[in-house]
């Protein structure tokens, strides 16, 4: 019995396993799993194209299912996709990633070697270059899910009435085909079994006419309806409401007219409407949307709509984009349009509104990409500052601007904006401040940068700019403060007609290429010549704080509220050669003089004493020779200084200011330099060994002075520590020089030291 059971299993499992090879036996399969009939089929559908670039070159052996843009099912190995679309279809028709890569010549009906039960189930030939007539028999791909002929513009004559028995398909693509036909003519096609089943139905720019039929109300499964940009009339049908699956409805660019139905609002899974460029006209009210839930762009520009809804109107949806120019929502700005916080387009242009604009619509557009609201008579503080700086922002600044706008303020700084500085940015004729910095923007200075003449603040530091500073610089922007250009590519002498710049009171130019020497006329800069008298520009138009990255006392800082008192100039780390002028000592105003990095030779002019409120001084990294200028310990109010990696030498001298600077390595590199607080010793240098007579009889009067008056000091030593003694004579080395100051200490141990000075333990 268990035998018999054993046999019948086998048998089952034997006429299992015949079935399921049956189809392969039966259209004589080969081993390489791809069917000769199907193989055959697409060596005659590649003989009708036209391949200038050999795409199909992989279209040779025996295995077709490893030809390019060729799939074949797991199962059965029957062929059930073909993408043959252009890799570039969005290119333009001239480019060339486009006419290389397109494919043409004749639609040839061979594919039908491929209708087999499992047969062909995709079909994507978009984008190319085929010619001819949509075979007829194409109806007969019975296992057909997906048809995508867009974009082949010689293709023509119409939908063959065939695609009726197209029972499967799902995706109909057709966008860019000379189709020319009246919808009604249509309607035998889409009647037939293809209704149930059609999900996606786009006959764009097809040259279509007529009016919106019923028929295509009935394709229940509808989700993708695009009939745009073509010549379609009449009104929209209430039957629209009966596609309860549609997301997605473009009927754009044609001619329909009349109101649009209140049965839109029924469409609950709607995502997009684009209903703009029509004859449309009438009211819509909150009726019109009442399900859209989900609806995200809605596109009705360029009709004679108007929206009317109550002033508290909460719509169901969440825009991203809204486009609504010439629809009419005046007279009060809308306020529904306040809870859309997740929008990026607004086109609310010629809307009648004839309103304050609310506080709450700028913090809705703060991270908007697109916004219009003009020809309009909005009221209200206009746009003084546009701030998007230290954001991920990337492309090109837009060349767009106009002077309809009443920007002050505006602040790009900190971004990834590439390309050139856009020649329309003067047009802004109340632009005071123009933050670029710290981008990848290229190319020249504009000459259209001239026009910009109420400018007050340039910065377009940390940039690629290149080529000279341009002479008109100095001639046209009569009123900038605050010029930074700082880490570019720029080249070239520096102007002097920079110097013309009368309010110039920040000329920051450092880390470029410039050469030459600095030019004489930089002595004129009036406002280098002002101490603390300027007020903040902007303080009367907004409460905008004006603030920019400057580098003083070797230090970058992030100034605001006192970068309206920084005088600087800053032309370090460029190819300058020559001295320092005795021209810039007149500008009594300086806070700051950054000339390292450059090839400056001469000795420091000892007039630089005259800059009574610098704070920091840097000339290190130069050809700077001699001894350095005693005149420094005059500079009461220096905070920095750096002499490094020159060629000074003498002692350094003392006094003042400088007696706080005991950092060495603001004097290193400098090998011909000795004393406080280098650790080398005056005496042992050769600089030492010529002191005149004179100074030889003053030191002698000196030691009898100290010698004198050592005895005294034993009181004080037995009542302070030794410490403390020390920050004493800090007070006595600001009258006495310091090497007599070494002397005096020198006496006066070697006075304690003598037996019978006292017993003192320190």
């Amino acid at each position: 019995m268990a035998t018999d059971n054993v046999y019948v299993l086998f048998f089952l499992l034997a006429f299992v396993c015949i079935q399921l090879i049956k189809p392969n036996i039966c259209d004589g399969a080969l081993t390489s799993g791809c069917f000769p009939a199907e193989r055959s089929a697409l060596l005659e559908f590649k003989r009708g194209l036209k391949d200038p670039t050999n795409r199909l070159s992989s279209w040779v052996g025996e295995d077709c299912c490893k030809w390019e843009g060729v799939t074949c099912s797991n199962h059965t190995g029957h062929v059930v996709k073909l993408d043959l679309q252009n890799p570039h279809p969005f290119s333009d028709f001239g480019d060339e990633p486009y006419n290389n890569w397109t494919l043409g010549g004749e639609l040839r009906p061979s594919l039908l070697g491929l209708k087999h039960l499992n047969g062909l189930e995709h079909l994507d030939l978009s984008a190319n270059k085929l010619q001819g007539n949509i075979p007829p028999a194409f109806g007969n791909l019975a296992s057909l899910k997906g048809l995508n002929l867009a974009s082949n513009y010689r293709l023509q004559r119409g939908i063959p009435t065939s695609f009726k028995n197209l029972c499967k398909l799902q995706n109909l693509i057709l966008t860019g085909i000379n189709i020319s036909q009246d919808l009604l003519e249509l309607d035998e096609i889409f009647s037939g079994c293809i209704k149930m089943s059609l999900e996606i139905l786009d006959l764009s720019r097809t040259n279509i006419s007529g009016q919106l039929p019923e028929w295509l109300f009935q394709l229940r499964k509808l989700k993708v309806l695009n009939l745009g940009w073509n010549l379609i009339s009449g009104p929209i049908p209430l039957s629209l409401g009966q596609l309860a699956s549609l997301q997605e409805l473009y009927l754009g660019v044609n001619q329909l007219n009349e109101t649009i139905p209140e049965s839109v609002g029924r469409l609950s899974q709607l995502v997009a409407l684009v209903l703009e460029n029509n004859v449309l006209e009438g009211v819509m009210s909150e009726v019109h949307f009442g399900n859209l839930t989900k609806l995200k762009h809605l596109y009705l520009s360029s009709n004679s709509l108007a929206l009317k809804v109550k002033s508290n109107w909460l719509p169901p949806f969440q825009l991203k984009t809204l486009s609504m120019g010439s629809c009419i929502q005046g007279p009060e700005f809308p306020a529904w349009l306040r809870s859309q916080i997740n929008i990026l387009i607004i086109d609310m242009s010629n809307a009648g509104i004839i309103d304050a604009m609310p506080n709450w619509f700028w913090s809705l557009i703060s991270t908007a990409d697109y916004v219009s609201v003009s020809g309009n008579q909005i009221s209200g503080h206009a746009l003084w500052v546009l701030d998007l700086s230290k954001n991920m922002l990337s492309g090109v600044l837009p060349n767009c601007w106009n002077n309809s706008s009443s920007i002050k303020v505006m602040d790009f700084s900190s971004n990834n904006i590439s390309g050139v500085i856009p020649e329309t940015i003067c047009s802004i004729e109340s632009l005071l401040s123009l933050h670029l910095s710290s981008n990848s923007l290229s190319g020249e200075l504009p000459l259209s940068l001239k026009d910009c003449t109420k400018l007050v603040l340039l910065d377009a530091g940390h940039n690629d700019l290149k080529g000279e500073i341009p002479t008109w610089m100095g001639e046209s922007l009569t009123s900038l403060r605050f010029l930074k250009l700082r880490s570019n590519m720029l080249d070239g002498d520096i102007t002097p007609n920079l110097s013309k710049l009368s309010a110039l009171q920040f000329l920051d130019l450092a880390d470029n290429e410039l050469s030459g020497t600095i030019p004489r006329s930089f002595g004129n800069f009036t406002a280098m010549k002002v101490i603390g008298k300027f007020s903040s520009w902007m303080t009367d138009a907004t409460s905008y704080e004006e603030q920019m990255l400057v580098i003083t006392k070797g230090q970058t800082q992030d100034y605001e509220k006192s970068l309206s008192l920084m005088n600087i100039l800053d032309l370090s780390d460029n190819n300058l050669f020559g001295g320092v002028l005795e021209e810039l000592t007149t500008l009594s105003g300086l806070f700051s003089l950054i000339l390292s990095g450059n090839h400056f030779t001469g000795e420091i002019i000892e007039n630089i004493s005259k800059l009574q409120q610098l704070e920091s001084l840097d000339l290190s990294r130069n050809n700077f020779s001699g001894t350095i200028p005693s005149s420094l310990a005059a500079l009461t109010s220096l905070a920095h200084l750096n002499l490094s990696y020159n060629n000074l030498s003498g002692e350094i001298p003392l006094g003042n200011q400088l007696l706080t600077f005991d950092d060495p390595s603001i004097y290193i590199g400098n090998p011909g330099l000795c004393g406080f607080p280098l650790n080398r010793s005056c005496k042992d240098n050769e600089t030492a060994q010529g002191q005149s007579n004179a100074d030889d009889s003053d030191e002698n009067e000196m030691i009898w002075f100290y010698t004198s008056m050592a005895p005294g000091f034993v009181e004080i030593l037995r009542t302070f520590t030794f410490k403390k003694m020390l920050q004493s004579f800090k007070t006595l080395d600001r009258v006495y020089e310091k090497r007599q100051f070494d002397l005096f200490c020198e006496i006066s141990c070697q006075f304690l030291c003598t037996p019978g000075a006292g017993n003192m333990k320190i």
